[in-house]
């Protein structure tokens, strides 16, 4: 379904609703999968989600940095994760959390803090760590522009580096994920 489908909270209970109404009325046993935005969940809405027939859902975090999170105009970072996320474990809710690695005002350090909080709240196994594709026409890519920093300037559009990030930086992240 939706990247983000709880978005509008009054959309996301209707269109909620609706699909335990008719996975009700048709005796469905539909497997749904959806992004949501985690500081828009609240703990009704996991309920809700299961009695849909969401079997997975993907949270989209990208950062736990303000700096990062304004400078991106993404929305809040003061969330209850490990709480959102246990609740969607212990409801049979398969749990996919993202993260970008090389947003603007991101470095290397603040990554690894983000890797060992999640490694303490023991949720780093349910996590994805992606390169910043730098997409075409996006306030992001905007943003490299006026920088001047450095990216690949056909697809994949990976960023090699900003004034914060290295590209040995990000190698090196993902070196520490794949041996840690």
């Amino acid at each position: 379904l939706s990247p983000t489908l709880n978005h509008d909270k009054k959309f996301f209970k209707i269109i909620i609703e609706s699909i335990i109404f008719f996975k009700k009325k048709y005796n469905s046993n539909i497997k749904l999968f959806a992004e949501l935005r985690p500081e828009l969940i609240e703990k009704e809405d996991i309920i809700l989600l299961k009695d849909a027939g969401f079997k997975s859902i993907e949270i989209g975090i990208q950062s736990f940095s303000n700096n990062v999170i304004n400078k991106i105009e993404r929305g809040e970072t003061n969330f209850p994760l490990k709480d959102i996320s246990n609740l969607l474990l212990e409801n049979g809710i398969e749990l996919i959390i993202d993260f970008i690695i090389g947003l603007p005002e991101d470095n290397f350090n603040n990554i690894l803090k983000t890797i060992e909080l999640l490694d303490k709240q023991k949720l780093l196994h349910y996590c994805n760590f992606y390169r910043l594709h730098l997409l075409p026409s996006t306030n992001l890519k905007k943003i490299f522009d006026d920088k001047k920093f450095i990216y690949q300037k056909e697809p994949p559009y990976f960023i090699i580096n900003t004034d914060k990030i290295s590209y040995n930086d990000i190698y090196n992240l993902y070196l520490f994920l794949e041996q840690e």
